[in-house]
């Protein structure tokens, strides 16, 4: 088993801010990377919400609910990252490899102890 992580700083905090976290989850496609399990985070100022959820809801095709990565174009998939990379968030991904005898739970709760 292997997981990787990356620590950043985070962003300035000043007295009485808040943060909110956003996270998602995603398991494994056996045939494209067998045994892995990302766990993403982002940490938001709750101040900021708003704004972040009506840059993320403008690039909505007409009709979707939601935005999924693995629907996306490349081009598109090109656009949603130039809107991520100028929000001011933290980004945090955890990702555990190996150990196929390992159930789904157990990975997840791997990520989660180092994503806490």
């Amino acid at each position: 088993m292997r997981i990787v992580f990356a620590i950043l700083p985070p962003p300035p905090i000043t007295d009485g801010q808040r943060w909110i976290a956003f996270v998602d989850e995603s398991e494994s496609n056996s045939a494209l990377d067998p045994n892995v399990y990302i766990l993403a985070a982002v940490l938001v100022c709750a101040e900021a919400v708003s704004f972040m959820r009506s840059r993320m809801a403008a690039l909505h095709v007409r009709g979707e609910r939601k935005l999924h990565w693995a629907k996306e174009s490349a081009c598109r998939r090109m656009e949603i990252i130039a809107v991520i990379d100028d929000l001011d968030a933290l980004f945090c991904v955890v990702v555990h490899e190996g150990d196929p005898v390992a159930s789904t739970e157990r990975r997840r709760r791997k990520c989660l102890d180092r994503l806490l």
